[in-house]
């Protein structure tokens, strides 16, 4: 499916062509919100040549930091997210162990004395979609997230409130059944499901 596929198939399903395109940015905004997909994820390689580290080049993707290793004495390192208001100061200087993100970068404690790699995985923002044959991983593997995400928007729009709900539910349900295929692409299809007797 595509962008312009998927106009065709929420004016047909409302039975209106005028279905202004904000309602597909809010389509967009809502998949990006409710969901953290493994198409969703990206990797990238920062060095701490400067500090703090800028992310600056990975908006307007960039969402959220999945996890961040530092490449210390040959061997990779895990750092650990805090918050900026704990007991890090972010002022002592050495190997780096822990991160915050503040102002768009990456604050590392202790600050590196010197230059390291680090490897971030993130959750990366799906990008509005623009006219004709726009697609991404995402709508190509569930459709069904952006007809029913977007058949709700324009049921808001329209003043229908038996269709938003009907279609807020179909919604719901299919972000469950994303969710279910996700975590058997992410660890096997080989899961079994164990009952505990009581």
């Amino acid at each position: 499916m595509n962008y312009t596929t998927l106009q065709a198939n929420v004016a047909d399903a409302m039975g209106r062509s005028d279905v202004p395109s904000y309602v597909y940015t809010l389509t967009t905004a809502a998949i990006n919100r409710d969901l953290r997909l493994i198409d969703m994820e990206s990797t990238t390689t920062l060095t701490t040549a400067t500090h703090p580290v800028d992310l600056s080049a990975l908006s307007p993707a960039f969402h959220s930091v999945i996890s961040l290793y530092a490449e210390v004495g040959g061997s990779p390192r895990i750092l650990r997210p805090v918050t900026e208001f704990g007991s890090h100061n972010f002022i002592s200087t050495g190997a780096p162990q822990y991160y915050t993100l503040r102002d768009g970068a990456l604050w590392l404690d202790p600050v590196p004395d010197g230059t390291y790699t680090l490897y971030m995985t993130y959750n990366s923002a799906l990008a509005a979609l623009s006219a004709g044959a726009d697609t991404n991983d995402v709508m190509s593997r569930y459709p069904d997230l952006y007809i029913y995400s977007a058949l709700t928007h324009a049921a808001i729009w329209a003043s229908d409130s038996e269709r938003e709900a009907s279609y807020g539910g179909a919604y719901v349900a299919a972000k469950k059944m994303a969710e279910k295929d996700d975590l058997r692409r992410r660890i096997g299809t080989s899961l079994e499901t164990r009952s505990r007797r009581l």
